[in-house]
Order: structure tokens, then sequence, then C-alpha cells
């Protein structure tokens, strides 16, 4: 068995599963940033270069768990080539939205 997808890249496949989850994000400057992908949200997919717009920014605790939407968002617009390390994490991890 292989891992070989249709998919023609990782990104796209992460983001075209469907289910909602957290998308946290370790920044090239080093900031740490959290965000909502559900069905407002985006990324695109090839060939297109690689972007993400999350519905709803989200605060993190001293630990990195989603806490919260940040109070008046209206979205997070994240470049492919600022992010350092991109988690997926259930909606259960937190809890519901």
């Amino acid at each position: 068995m292989t891992n070989i997808h249709p998919a023609p890249t990782s990104w796209d496949y992460a983001f075209q599963l469907g289910d909602p989850f957290f998308v946290r994000l370790k920044l090239r400057d080093g900031e740490r940033v959290a965000g909502f992908f559900g069905p407002d949200s985006f990324a695109s997919s090839f060939p297109m270069d690689q972007d993400l717009f999350l519905e709803a920014a989200w605060s993190l605790d001293q630990d990195g768990t989603p806490v919260g939407p940040v109070d008046g968002t209206r979205g997070l617009l994240i470049r492919r080539e600022v992010i350092e390390q991109l988690e997926l994490l259930e909606v259960g991890f937190h809890g519901e939205r």
C-alpha cells in the first residue's frame, strides 16, 4: 500500500477533508496564531500559491490551546511563505465553537 493520493499536494488534501477544525500556526518570526477553518473559510489549491483564509482568529492560552474567538474578528489571512509549522486540531480539542 502506498500513500499516493490524487490530491496534487498535501496542502490540498488537508484542506479538502470537509469537517471544520482549528488551525494552529507557528510563523517564521516565532509568533503563534490560531483560527477556525469552517464553511466560510478558504484554502487555495494547486496550482495557485498556497494561502489560507480562516473565518475567525482565535486566542491561544499559554499551552497553545484555542480558547475563544478574538473580539471583533472577521477572519485571518495567512500566506504560506510566513508559516513555519501548521497544525490541524479537531474542534473537540477545545470544545464546541
